[in-house]
């Protein structure tokens, strides 16, 4: 999402709270997820916004234009609590968790997720948002967010999941291949199983 107004990006990471942030921040931004009309070849690059890269949206005029001066931010998930409520909104096909995870599911051709810091680095591996909030403080980083883009928005909590502790879901093999997969994630945030 880009918001000239407000000068603003923000990087949609998936299962970060990205639906309710965008629905909170939705009246700031240009046309559906802050983006303004397209050309054709944005339209290949950018289909479906939400969810690229922090290195893909900067090689698009319209953000790369904008990306010094405006305030640019992201949201980022313990990656274990992240898979759990993946696979129950989109199971890809798996009936059973420990599947999902062994098959490393997540990293498919359409989002070839390798985690949170991938979304929000560069190719040199610098994180190039000004603002990395969590979901697990997710009220708190908003109100932040709202402070420096100078706005005033109530963050609504859309897409709720029913699952309880992510911890239950996993043995301690499953537990490993996240923890493998997505180091990067747990050095740089310091998250813990």
């Amino acid at each position: 999402m880009i918001s000239h107004s407000y000068k603003f990006i923000y990087v949609w990471i998936m299962k970060t709270g990205g639906t309710s942030i965008n629905w909170a921040l939705k009246d700031y931004g240009l046309g559906k997820y802050g983006v303004p009309k397209r050309t054709e070849e944005q339209k290949k690059l950018l289909n479906p916004i939400k969810h690229k890269r922090a290195s893909e949206l900067i090689e698009v005029e319209e953000f790369s234009n904008n990306w010094d001066e405006y305030f640019k931010f992201a949201f980022v998930r313990n990656p274990w609590d992240l898979l759990v409520s993946w696979y129950n909104y989109d199971k890809r096909g798996y009936r059973k968790f420990k599947k999902y995870i062994l098959n490393k599911a997540w990293y498919e051709p359409k989002h070839l997720f390798k985690g949170c810091f991938d979304r929000i680095s560069d190719n040199n591996g610098n994180i190039i948002a000004d603002f990395v909030g969590r979901f697990e403080n997710i009220r708190e980083d908003f109100q932040y967010v709202c402070k420096q883009i100078g706005i005033e928005a109530d963050l609504p909590h859309k897409n709720k999941g029913k699952r309880g502790d992510y911890r239950k879901y996993y043995n301690s093999a499953m537990a490993e291949v996240v923890e493998q997969e997505f180091a990067k994630d747990i050095e740089v945030f310091g998250y813990k199983f």
